[in-house]
């Protein structure tokens, strides 16, 4: 149990610990079924759900159902200025290629003066499954590890299973669940809500802006931006100044170089862009002014 400010300090010992599942975990494997039975702790339990009753294509949607006590939170795949984030083990799964999770768009909270990006309440990741034998069963076995946080941080994990048969496949009840987080999943491309016009940094080393210009179809109410980039850079809060019509918004983020004070000049960043419950991710190119 750890508060959040030593978390900040150890982040990178914390991520690499999280990855560590234990292997004496032994999975709860229900038959054929629309659930895995829960595992966890009483503040954070964890539970594979699935779409359909049965895997008749060459993926299959499920989910990974975390139910968060009051007060507990956990975290998105870049967790910000501590904590860390979620590690999935799907090896010992069969007939399973690869599995995607479609991360829906986080938001940010803070504590004792910093800013993590995670959910909070019930959450549920979308999983898509991209079958190795298109037309045979699946056996789903995941070894998941999670931080979650209130006053303090505990790390869980879990060991869940799920067989899903193969034939002709029915909605069940956890669909509509599984759909809901998945339109939270920030959009790309034509389909995004708002667009990156530019991505600029200005400034020297040590003191860089990152400065972002994005505009939408619709007035913004209160956008707030994520960005992931090349270590050792991180990005901080974002000051936010609008056009007149609500419809342009520029975001200026200061740029922590780290302990070398790099200068950032080229690279490739991902941004994700959430304003209510709008959301939009892009990746860009960056460049520099001034």
């Amino acid at each position: 149990m750890t508060s959040v400010r030593t978390l900040r300090l150890l982040q990178p010992l914390l991520i690499a610990a999280i990855a560590l599942v234990s292997t004496g975990l032994a999975p709860l494997r229900a038959e054929p079924a629309a659930a895995s039975p829960w595992a966890g702790v009483p503040e954070a339990r964890l539970r594979l759900i699935a779409a359909q009753t049965a895997v008749d294509g060459q993926t299959a949607r499920i989910g990974l159902e975390i139910a968060l006590a009051d007060g507990w939170k956990t975290y998105w795949r870049d967790p910000g200025e501590s904590g860390a984030p979620p590690q999935f083990d799907w090896s010992a799964s069969g007939n399973v290629a690869a599995v995607e999770v479609l991360w829906p768009a986080p938001r940010r909270f803070t504590a004792f003066g910093f800013d993590s990006f995670g959910y909070g309440g019930k959450l549920v990741l979308p999983l898509d499954v991209r079958l190795q034998r298109p037309g045979e069963a699946v056996a789903l076995d995941l070894a998941a590890a999670v931080l979650i946080c209130a006053e303090i941080c505990v790390p869980v994990e879990a060991r869940l299973a799920l067989d899903l048969p193969a034939g002709a496949a029915a909605t069940t009840a956890h669909a509509g669940s599984i759909a809901r987080f998945a339109a939270q999943v920030p959009r790309r491309g034509a389909d995004a809500p708002f667009h990156i016009v530019t991505a600029v940094t200005e400034g020297t080393a040590g003191q860089q802006e990152l400065v972002v210009d994005v505009e939408a179809a619709a007035p913004f109410e209160a956008p707030d931006i994520m960005v992931e980039g090349p270590r050792p850079f991180a990005f901080g809060r974002p000051q936010v100044a609008l056009s007149d019509d609500g419809r342009r918004a520029r975001l200026r983020l200061p740029v922590f170089a780290g302990p070398g004070k790099d200068l950032l000049t080229t690279g490739t960043l991902r941004f994700t862009l959430v304003d209510g419950g709008r959301a939009a991710e892009a990746v860009l190119d960056l460049s520099t002014s001034g």
